[in-house]
């Protein structure tokens, strides 16, 4: 069976959509079914993709995989990245190897774009890091019993409004990403898709200094929230206040973050939080000549072996992931091995993104 691959156009759409909808189980097979389902990947296709590419089996559209344009907080400053999106095969055709010819060819195209890195969130771990992937954040996963949280803060400093109405927290987004290392700006087309998701059903509330969204639309005894962000101690205890508030409704309030050290300068609850520390987004480089820019002058050019030979590929070199995770200082790489000197060189500040796509 011989598959071809190529980009894929906007009369494909419905094409797309059966193969999105399977794949992200999101039961929406075509306009009669759902108009407002249909219309959202459609949107997604021609306004949040700057491509995307497919598989074909004998001309029908088997496979996926397209990419969103981001600028990424690198070494102190914004970026080019490319965000991996929509990977999606067909049932019958997984497991023979499209998802790799897929990812080559998206990375080629960044390549040729002089884009330096490539991000995306894993289905499988292992499975990408075979293909020169590598995890280079990690995030803190927060369980937290309500009744604890009251009188920490003022809950009023947040308020709640309209999703609609969410730039109003884009400025403290901006703040808070560029904090972080690796983190990832978010145009108003990523806002809307984050808070009318299919999956969700969203409530912003808005600090000076901070904004949390609640997902309602996940059931039981715990409070999900979808993204908080705080800039300042205030705008943490106050929002710690925000969930203790709810406590008649929910028992406990989950949340991520990229330290856990304000919770723990609280002293100890009880019961006791349960915190787990979890892999976050994977990345790689996509273009040398261009990561190298980045990097601090006189650096020495490393050998790179890439699985996909776009990058690199030469016998003995540094993983274009794992180049990552030594030059974002995630990883110390023992004695002299091949890019060890770039050790550090594009963190000092600390990794985190929230940015899932």
């Amino acid at each position: 069976m011989a598959y071809t691959i190529k980009l894929v156009t906007a009369d494909e759409i419905d094409a797309v959509v059966t193969l999105w909808t399977l794949a992200f189980s999101l039961y929406v097979q075509n306009p009669e079914e759902s108009e407002t389902g249909y219309e959202s990947c459609l949107e997604y296709f021609k306004n949040d993709l700057a491509f995307c590419y497919g598989v074909y089996d004998d001309g029908r559209l088997v496979a996926t995989a397209g990419v969103l344009p981001y600028e990424m907080h690198l070494g102190g400053r914004f970026v080019p990245a490319g965000g991996v999106a929509a990977v999606a095969t067909l049932p019958e055709h997984r497991r023979r190897g499209l998802v790799q010819m897929l990812m080559a060819a998206c990375l080629k195209r960044l390549h040729e774009e002089r884009t330096p890195v490539a991000s995306l969130w894993p289905f499988a771990y292992p499975f990408y890091e075979r293909l020169g992937w590598a995890t280079t954040t990690m995030q803190y996963e927060v369980t937290v019993d309500l009744p604890a949280l009251r009188k920490l803060g003022d809950s009023r400093r947040y308020r709640i409004v309209p999703v609609a109405d969410f730039g109003l927290a884009c400025d403290v987004h901006s703040r808070w990403v560029s904090a972080y290392n690796q983190s990832l700006t978010r145009p108003a087309n990523r806002w809307r898709r984050m808070l009318t998701h299919p999956f969700v059903s969203c409530r912003l509330f808005v600090h000076k200094d901070g904004y949390m969204v609640w997902n309602l639309k996940e059931t039981g005894d715990t409070l999900s929230v979808r993204e908080w962000a705080w800039t300042t101690e205030e705008a943490f205890l106050d929002g710690l206040e925000l969930l203790g508030q709810m406590d008649s409704q929910y028992a406990r309030a989950r949340f991520v973050c990229a330290d856990v050290e304000p919770l723990l300068r609280l002293g100890v609850f009880e019961p006791v939080p349960e915190i787990k520390l979890k892999p976050g987004m994977m990345t790689r480089v996509a273009n040398l000549d261009a990561f190298m820019e980045l990097c601090p002058p006189g650096s020495r050019r490393p050998a790179v072996l890439d699985p996909l030979k776009v990058t690199g590929e030469a016998e003995g070199g540094v993983a274009p992931g794992r180049l990552m995770q030594l030059a974002v200082g995630l990883w110390r790489e023992d004695g002299a091995g091949e890019g060890a000197w770039l050790y550090g060189a594009l963190s000092g500040r600390p990794s985190f993104c929230a940015e899932k796509y």
